[in-house]
């Protein structure tokens, strides 16, 4: 609707200003529109095919492990997802694309087994580092998606990956850009689902010495909060009541 009126205002100034018949006018005020609409047109379509080229090709895998055709099926999209996509190609079209295009990818490795998985980025990460631009680009879409605390698609499990896959494929110059991968690794690997949290010590209220390894109970709920934190005044006293935490095998441990 903006539009159509810049259109129809432009026209009229056109019409105005121009020392000619009306039909000439008339003429002329066609003539913008026509070609006016052409190129919405033409970029509406380049809009288009960039959205296309980013949805996932595997619209039917609707859960993990649901079946074996489904894991092949999610397999093979996984296998070709990049195959189509120029990584050299800078854009502003074509980086969109990419970043939806990635925010899909890591969607459907959610749903991948940890070999497929393994596959899929260590192929993505050899196409992504073509060029230097490109290989900038996408460690920083990683970064923001699978390790940033706000990140809705964060996921350490699938960010070890990236991080290893990233480290085989630096040159021997690059040596801090490996320090730095290096210490993300070691950081996030540290407590991954599924395996034992990493132990350290601490000094209770009573000025008691113990250790998180120390612990007798089958659950332990580690809460990091703030003295002087709002949020956490407000939110203690609600885990306090949770009848989900008056669990005699839970233990709640406020750091």
């Amino acid at each position: 609707m903006y539009f159509g009126k810049n259109l129809i205002f432009f026209i009229e100034y056109f019409c105005q200003c121009r020392p000619c018949c009306y039909l000439m006018r008339y003429f002329w005020g066609i003539s913008v529109c026509f070609v006016l609409c052409v190129a919405c047109a033409g970029a509406d379509k380049n809009n288009r095919v960039a959205l296309d080229s980013a949805r996932p090709k595997a619209d039917s895998v609707q859960g993990k492990g649901t079946d074996d055709k489904a894991k092949e099926k999610l397999k093979l999209v996984l296998d070709c997802y990049w195959d189509d996509y120029n990584f050299c190609d800078t854009t502003a079209n074509n980086v969109a694309a990419g970043e939806q295009r990635f925010s899909n990818f890591l969607m459907l490795l959610h749903y991948a087994d940890s070999l497929d998985v393994y596959g899929a980025v260590k192929k993505f990460v050899n196409a992504s580092y073509v060029t230097f631009e490109s290989r900038n680009r996408y460690a920083s879409m990683i970064k923001h998606y699978l390790d940033n605390p706000e990140s809705p698609m964060r996921d350490d499990c699938v960010y070890v990956y990236f991080l290893r896959c990233q480290l085989d494929c630096l040159s021997p110059e690059d040596v801090a850009v490996r320090e730095y991968l290096e210490f993300k690794l070691r950081a996030v690997s540290k407590n991954l689902v599924g395996c034992i949290a990493t132990d350290f010590k601490y000094v209770d209220r009573q000025g008691n010495v113990s250790a998180l390894h120390a612990i007798e109970s089958q659950y332990t709920l580690i809460v990091f909060s703030d003295p002087e934190c709002d949020n956490c005044k407000r939110i203690i006293p609600e885990l306090m009541a949770d009848p989900v935490l008056q669990n005699e095998k839970l233990r709640v441990m406020m750091v």
